[in-house]
């Protein structure tokens, strides 16, 4: 779960939506991955402090590298925490890449996805 009470450097949009942003370690290694360029999490709660808060559903997770803004879960990005196949079932931590490409959120209703078979319940 999502809780905004840490300390996080924080926005609410006119439309409710949250967005966080904290500064995370930058050593070589991000969650065992060998992605070098990365300067913050970005975390999006879409609907604000409404419930339920949960990573996957109405959080979503972005890392802010030095040229760019990458949704977790996209595939080229699939290393480690990352990992769309991984942690989106497990923990919600990796799903806004397939929000955004897929447009749905059919990992919370089926299992058996994935980027090169099938991207939706249907």
């Amino acid at each position: 779960d999502f809780d905004v009470s840490q300390s996080y450097s924080t926005a609410v949009l006119s439309d409710g939506t949250m967005i966080a942003i904290c500064d995370i370690e930058t050593d070589g290694k991000l969650f065992e991955s060998t992605i070098t360029d990365v300067y913050s999490q970005i975390i999006v709660d879409v609907n604000g402090a409404k419930a339920p808060n949960q990573f996957g559903t109405d959080v979503f997770l972005f890392e802010l590298l030095n040229n760019r803004i990458v949704p977790r879960g996209l595939p080229e990005f699939s290393i480690g925490i990352l990992s769309f196949e991984d942690f989106c079932y497990q923990h919600g931590h990796a799903c806004a890449g397939w929000v955004i490409i897929n447009g749905n959120t059919d990992y919370l209703k089926c299992s058996g996805l994935s980027w090169d078979v099938k991207t939706s319940c249907n």
